[in-house]
This record gives structure tokens, sequence and C-alpha cells, in this order.
């Protein structure tokens, strides 16, 4: 059926292309008033009312995304709070090898400083 090199039925092929040809004119307004139906029955949308102007935390708070990042922010932030008030064993292990005495790095190792970046090249 979906070969066009083979005709079926070269009557109906005719009387398709003649339809083709004689585009029928819609009266005047029809399609006017059939989109006008048409807009009537669709959902009013959240986004169409009129936003007033942002304040400066409304930017702020569109800049990081919105709710759905800032209760990202949030969820991670709860876990740090959690994780650094009762840390799991694991990272005990690896903060006291760290930072013990006599450790191969000292804490100030692990900050940047001037003197380190000039080091470096």
């Amino acid at each position: 059926m979906t070969d066009q090199r083979k005709q079926i039925d070269p009557e109906v092929d005719k009387l398709l292309r003649e339809a083709a040809r004689n585009v029928p004119e819609l009266p005047d307004g029809l399609m006017r008033r059939i989109i006008g139906d048409a807009e009537a029955l669709l959902p009013e949308s959240r986004n169409s009312r009129p936003r007033g102007r942002r304040g400066r935390l409304g930017k702020l708070w569109a800049g990081f995304g919105g709710w759905p990042a800032l209760a990202g922010l949030a969820a991670v932030t709860l876990v740090g709070i959690w994780l650094g008030y009762s840390p799991p064993g694991f990272i005990e292990g690896i903060a006291g090898a760290a930072f013990a005495d006599g450790a191969i790095f000292e804490p100030l190792d692990y900050m940047i400083s001037f003197d380190n970046v000039l080091g470096e090249g």
C-alpha cells in the first residue's frame, strides 16, 4: 500500500488528484470562529497570569533556578549538617589519618595560599 509506483485503482487516483486541485474556499469568519471555539476549550495555563516586577530577592531566587534548585540545595545542606554532626566511621578514619599528629600533611597544607601559588608556578 505504501508503494507509490503501484496504482491500485486509477479511478480513485483521478478523483483524489481532482479533489486536491479544487480546494473549496471557507466562508468569511469561519476559521476565526473555529479557532475561537478551540481556544475556549483549552485549559487555563499557569503561565498565563501576568508577572509583576521582581525585587532583588526574586532575582536571586530565579538565578539559583527557582524552587527545584533551592530544594536540592536545602537537602544537600541538611545532609552536610547531618554528616558533620554524626559522621560515619569511615569518614572519621580518613579525617583522623589526614589530621593526626605526625601526619605527612598538616591541616594548613590543604589551604591555598599566595606563597603556594607562586611556588607552583
